[in-house]
C-alpha cells in the first residue's frame, strides 16, 4: 500500500466513523491547498511555519458544524546525501503542531529517514475540541519541522500541504468557507 493510498484510506475511515456517529451531518473537505517545500540541513535543522485557519458559513448561510479536523499531508520526504553514499547515521525527522492560543502541542510525529526517498506514511491530524455546535472557528497553529543535526549529514526536502474537513449540517462547499493561510 502506498503512502498516498494510506492517507486516502485514513481520511475515508475518519469520514465514515464521524458521519456514522452524527445523524444529519456529513463530512465536507476544504479545497486542496498549494504544496509547500521545506528544506532542512544539519546546520539549519529547525523551521517553523504558522498556519492560520478560519471556518465559517458563507454570508447569509445558517450553517453549523460539530467537528473540525485540520491536517498536514506530507507528500514527499527526500534525503540528499553527500556524494550519493548513504551515511552511517540516519537522521530522525519530526513534525510538531502547537495551538497558539495556549502553546500546547496538539500533534507530533517522528520517523527515522531510511533512505533517499522515505515514504512519509502519515498525515498529522489535529483540531479543536468543540463542546457544542459552532458557526465560526478561527485560530493559528505553529508547525515545527525538525531534523537531527550533526552527526547526520545531507539535507532533507519535505513537500507538504495543509488541509481541513468539517462535519456539517449541510454537506456542500457552496455554504462553507475554509481559509488555510500560511503566515
Amino acid at each position: 500500500m502506498t503512502p498516498r493510498s494510506l492517507t486516502s484510506l485514513l481520511g475515508l475511515a475518519f469520514a465514515l466513523l464521524t458521519t456514522a456517529c452524527r445523524p444529519g451531518y456529513d463530512q465536507v473537505e476544504a479545497p486542496a491547498s498549494a504544496e509547500t517545500t521545506t528544506v532542512l540541513s544539519p546546520s539549519e535543522p529547525l523551521l517553523e511555519r504558522r498556519l492560520h485557519v478560519r471556518v465559517a458559513p458563507k454570508p447569509g448561510e445558517k450553517l453549523e458544524f460539530l467537528q473540525l479536523n485540520f491536517f498536514i499531508e506530507l507528500t514527499r520526504l527526500s534525503w540528499d546525501v553527500p556524494e550519493g553514499a548513504i551515511p552511517e547515521v540516519h537522521p530522525w525527522f519530526r513534525v510538531r503542531v502547537f495551538d497558539e492560543r495556549d502553546g500546547l502541542m496538539v500533534d507530533e510525529h517522528v520517523l527515522i529517514v531510511a533512505g533517499p526517498e522515505t515514504p512519509p506514511g502519515w498525515p498529522l491530524s489535529f483540531g479543536p475540541e468543540l463542546d457544542e455546535k459552532a458557526r465560526v472557528f478561527e485560530n493559528t497553529y505553529r508547525i515545527e519541522f525538525e531534523r537531527q543535526g550533526p552527526p547526520s549529514e545531507g539535507t532533507l526536502q519535505v513537500d507538504w500541504k495543509p488541509g481541513a474537513t468539517a462535519l456539517t449540517s449541510i454537506p456542500d462547499m457552496e455554504h462553507l468557507q475554509f481559509s488555510l493561510t500560511l503566515l
